[in-house]
Order: C-alpha cells, then structure tokens, then sequence
C-alpha cells in the first residue's frame, strides 16, 4: 500500500498522474491524518531539485527526496532552504449533499501560480455559481475545470460529459468553453453542452445567442436550435428541438414526445445498454405515438411495466435480452 502511494506522489509531482490518480491521490491526502504534513515536506524537496523533474524517472526521483528527509532526520544533512512559499499542490473536499468532488490543483512552475479547479460528478449532479456569477449545471460522470484567472483574466472553462450554462453578461469578456476540438463562445446565454462518446458535440441553445468554432467553421445558433457536431466526419448539423425534453436531465427525468413504440424502444436500449426484441407484429407496425416522462432512477423493468398500461402487450427477460409480446 506504501508503495502505491509513494508511486501516487511521484506521478502528482511530476505532473503526468491521470484523472483518475489525482483523485485517489486527493482522498489519500484528506483521509490520513498526517498525509498533508508529508507531502508537504516531500513537495518542498521536490521543489528545491526541480532539474531532477527532467533527470530522474518519477519513482527515483521520489526515492531521492525520501532519502534528503531521513537524512534530515538523522541529523546528517541540513535543511535547505526553500527559495519561494509552498503552494498546497492538490486538495480535495466532498460537496456534501450533491456527491461530486472538487478539486484543487497548484501549478508553482510559474512565477505567478495557477490554480486549477477541478469539477467531477461521477455518478452524481451538482451545481455551483462562478465568481462573475454564472451558473453552472453539472450532470452525471462530467468533469470541469477554469482556473484563478477566470473573471479577472478571462472566462474561460473546459468541459467533458454535459453540462447546463446560464452565463453572465458581459461583453467585455466573452465566456468560452472548451469541448473536445470544439469551443463554444458566448456574452451572456443559456444553453446545454453534451459530448458524446469522445468526438462528437452536442450543443443546445436556450436563449441568446452562441458561436460554435471548429477548425475552418463557425456556426452561430438561435434559440431553440440545437448543432451536432459529428467528430468522425467533421460533419455539423443544426435542428430545431424540444428544449423541454433536452433539459429533462436536471429534473431528473426522462421526457418522450410524440414516440412511435419501436423508436421508445430503441431509446430504452440505448439508455439502458440492453437488447429489447419485438415479437409482437401489431406494435411494430404500429402508428400510435407516446408522450410521457420517467424518472432517472427508475429500472427498466418498471418502465415496461408503465408503458403496459398504454400499450398491450407483455414482457419476459431471458439472459440478458428483453422480449416484448
């Protein structure tokens, strides 16, 4: 367990330690009770060698500042004296009541730091309001990140998963967000951002207005109009949508409108990554269209049962594959 720790920190000070890492590095630097005071003192070292950054492989270079600080103990070596005020490198905190993590990370290789906040949501929602006041909504297994120099610099943030805006006006400093390849610019809106899979972006305006900037593109969307950003063959598309339903998620709910049958069930097996077999010949062919709603945290079970009631039919699960009948 030491030994994955003292790895943990390496990585973290060396700065090539995934999402992921940073996060079990943050529990680890929260959870002990004398974590924080020895990873301040392996920083410290670390920061008065900082040529052993680029030298030395992140677990030798580790194993150096433990030596300096048993050295230290022993009382064959004395300090060094650090040239500039240690900077917290990471730190973590629980967002009680929403589940999401923040994190906070200090870049010290600048004359003037940068502090980078870092949003995760995980299996959670949360929401927060950024220092000009705008206010962001985070959905499930996201991630974002602006740093110390938003509002006073610029209005600047980076993205993955989805995520609501409703940003304050100010046209002095447009509010950019950064999607994959993609950056979304703004003055003051309100408009929604899904990234799907790795390369694709999905873009959702409420009100305002919004510039979509690829590579060689611009597009500038109107409200009620949502753009799809196809990675694969740099395609751009633009609809108009239901807002109502878009949004769904920050209600916790899932809204169908105006849905023939087979494509409600082509929507239950995207959503609950499941195979849904029709058997039944009438409902395949059937014209009859479904408006409703279901919660998130309804199972897939009890949703073909609610639909049952509309529609007639039957349902069994063998293995993992559903059949309606």
């Amino acid at each position: 367990m030491e030994n994955n720790i003292n790895q943990l920190i390496a990585k973290v000070l060396n700065r090539v330690a995934s999402s992921e890492e940073i996060v079990s590095f943050s529990r680890w630097l929260s959870g002990e009770e004398n974590s924080r005071d020895e990873f301040c003192r392996l920083k410290s070292y670390w920061d008065a060698e900082i040529s052993f950054r680029h030298t030395l492989n992140p677990e030798l270079s580790l194993q150096k500042t433990q030596q300096k600080i048993q050295l230290e103990q022993q009382g064959r070596k004395k300090k060094k004296r650090i040239l500039y005020r240690l900077l917290i490198a990471a730190s973590l905190i629980v967002l009680l009541g929403t589940g999401a993590y923040f994190l906070h990370v200090t870049d010290t290789k600048r004359i003037i730091p940068t502090e980078h906040y870092i949003y995760l949501t995980e299996n959670n929602k949360t929401h927060f309001t950024l220092t000009d006041g705008t206010k962001i909504y985070l959905n499930k297994n996201s991630k974002l990140i602006h740093t110390n120099q938003y509002n006073d610099v610029n209005r600047f943030v980076k993205m993955e998963g989805e995520a609501y805006f409703e940003v304050r006006h100010n046209p002095e400093k447009p509010f950019v967000v950064e999607a994959g390849d993609a950056r979304i610019k703004v003055v003051g809106t309100s408009f929604n951002v899904k990234i799907d899979g790795r390369s694709d972006i999905r873009t959702t305006l409420v009100e305002g207005s919004i510039r979509f900037e690829m590579p060689g593109q611009q597009v500038i969307l109107t409200p009620n109009q949502q753009l799809l950003y196809t990675g694969s063959s740099h395609r751009i598309d633009i609809s108009s949508i239901d807002i109502d339903k878009e949004l769904a998620w920050m209600e916790g709910v899932i809204r169908h409108k105006n849905v023939l049958f087979s494509d409600l069930m082509d929507g239950l097996m995207k959503q609950f990554r499941v195979r849904i077999v029709i058997n039944n010949e009438q409902l395949k062919k059937s014209s009859v269209s479904m408006t409703g709603a279901f919660a998130e945290d309804q199972s897939l079970e009890q949703i073909l049962n609610v639909i049952a009631i509309t529609y007639p039919f039957t349902w069994e699960k063998r293995e993992s594959v559903y059949y309606i009948k």
